[in-house]
């Protein structure tokens, strides 16, 4: 999981404002498959996050278009 530092991050070093949990450091995050998503997002396809969270996007002549966060519940 990442974590942010509130606010916009102006003034604070590159190194400050992104930080991953000890435990994760230096490892390949760990991806979950890529499903076809259905329903109303017919013609995408759905990653989970976390949670609710699913990152969704769609392909159009082997490009990915309208890359989204969307909380499905």
């Amino acid at each position: 999981m990442l974590r942010l530092h509130a606010g916009h991050g102006a003034g604070q070093r590159p190194s400050r404002r992104l930080r991953l949990p000890r435990r994760s450091r230096g490892r390949a995050p760990r991806l979950r498959p890529a499903e076809i998503a259905r329903g109303d997002l017919k013609g995408y396809w759905s990653i989970s996050i976390s949670g609710n969270w699913r990152m969704i996007f769609r392909f159009e002549d082997g490009d990915v278009h309208d890359v989204d966060l969307v909380d499905y519940h």
